[in-house]
């Protein structure tokens, strides 16, 4: 499961919230500056995301990547909203049919 979520993470290089307001250079930068950004403590985000302040600080220092639920949940107690594309390598356009 680790192993799957780097790939993932180097993959497609780390989707999640982002709002461009924020200037960040890393992802953990991204959850800390969401989360100081909302006003919160790592203790108050990690009760309104049924987490351990320890896992919010382990994803803000980049030791842990957080799972996708967990980021999004940290999205939505930072008022923020998680968004995930996934786009060929090659750069070819993917058309539905919808």
């Amino acid at each position: 499961m680790d192993d799957d979520r780097q790939v993932i993470a180097e993959t497609i290089d780390w989707v999640f919230p982002f709002n461009p307001t924020l200037p960040v250079a890393s992802p953990s930068e991204a959850l800390r500056a969401m989360r100081r950004h909302a006003g919160l403590t790592q203790t108050q985000l990690a009760a309104m995301t049924r987490t351990s302040q320890s896992s919010v600080a382990a994803a803000e220092s980049g030791e842990r990547i957080p799972t996708l639920p967990t980021i999004a949940r940290i999205a939505e107690a930072t008022n923020h909203i998680l968004q995930v594309r996934i786009c060929p390598l090659d750069g070819t356009t993917v058309h539905h049919g919808y």
